[in-house]
């Protein structure tokens, strides 16, 4: 991201004039402290952050919208005195979630370390984003590039109920589900798949295959969730997989009709479940193993890079979600 990117977004008609006036004194202090880099010096950060994505526009940086990475790139270069360009593990729609999004960016050094790095963000960021650890890295890393798998879940909240609280947050079905048979029709999901019958259509030649390493369906409380891993995921295809168990789970479609979707993708068609469900929960840096049995939302599962070091001391401070997703 470039410098017209930070202007260009932090100018657009009042999308940052609310954080920008809460945070005020904090990056008049910020300007007055911080001290211009010494000519030629430069690290390369890596960074985990999590964020409620109900406010944004996605992950990307897109001309005109607010999005995760305009807010990021404003804070990182007032930080830093210096433009950065953005990595990021995975794009994101608008509406989605994020609890361990990793970023990787090249600059000069803070004049606090890292921990007075991460400080600096910690006071610039809005309430919807927050950052869980700040470290160094070498030249060969990137946040996107070096990612060897993707986690994601998708909340759903079946039943006649609905629950204001969790609105933006999970998606809130009128029925109740049958689980054995979604957990059936999930099974073919493992393995290397065209998943182009799930996914949105994208460039011209783009690749839909993608190696699903295990998927899982859990009844947690009142929600049942969707968990999927994979060494790389198609545009929308998460919610697409979703939307079209969910017709698994209703009766509208039969376990045998999702597996032709995905043996078959030119056939199939797509049932596209609502972004608001749907959390990034952590990008892997080692091989996989085996999926942690645990609620991404309430235990912290994303673990830092080997090739991380110089970590801040952030991380002892607060679970994720005390940061951000129970805000």
């Amino acid at each position: 991201m470039t410098r017209s990117h930070h202007a260009s977004e932090a100018g657009q008609g009042g999308l940052f004039d609310e954080e920008i006036a809460l945070a005020s004194e904090a990056l008049e202090v910020e300007m007055q402290n911080s001290e211009a880099a010494p000519a030629g010096a430069a690290l390369h950060y890596a960074a985990s952050i999590s964020y409620v994505g109900t406010g944004y526009h996605g992950i990307a940086y897109q001309a005109g919208q607010r999005t995760v990475v305009g807010v990021l790139g404003v804070a990182i270069e007032r930080a830093l005195r210096q433009p950065v360009d953005i990595v990021v593990a995975g794009r994101t729609d608008a509406g989605v979630h994020a609890l361990d999004q990793v970023i990787s960016f090249t600059g000069p050094p803070h004049k606090g370390g890292i921990d007075g790095l991460y400080q600096s963000l910690a006071r610039q960021l809005p309430d919807d984003v927050s950052v869980n650890w700040v470290g160094l890295t070498d030249q060969s890393f990137s946040a996107r590039h070096s990612a060897k798998y993707r986690h994601y879940l998708y909340r759903i909240l079946p039943g006649a109920e609905r629950d204001a609280l969790s609105s933006d947050r999970s998606w809130q079905v009128p029925f109740d589900l049958d689980l054995p048979a979604m957990r059936s029709a999930s099974y073919v999901l493992i393995g290397e798949h065209d998943f182009a019958g799930f996914s949105k259509k994208g460039p011209e030649g783009a690749s839909t295959i993608r190696r699903v390493f295990d998927a899982r369906l859990s009844k947690r409380g009142r929600f049942v969730d969707f968990e999927i891993w994979a060494n790389a995921f198609c545009h929308q295809m998460v919610r697409g997989i979703v939307g079209t168990l969910v017709e698994v789970g209703r009766g509208k479609c039969s376990a045998s009709s999702f597996a032709s979707s995905v043996l078959y993708p030119s056939g199939a068609k797509r049932l596209l479940a609502p972004p608001g469900g749907l959390y990034l929960v952590e990008v892997g840096y080692g091989e996989f193993s085996r999926a942690k049995d645990l609620d991404p939302l309430l235990f912290p599962v994303g673990e830092v890079p080997n090739s991380v070091y110089a970590i801040s001391s952030c991380l002892g401070r607060k679970s994720r979600p005390e940061q951000v997703l129970n805000r």
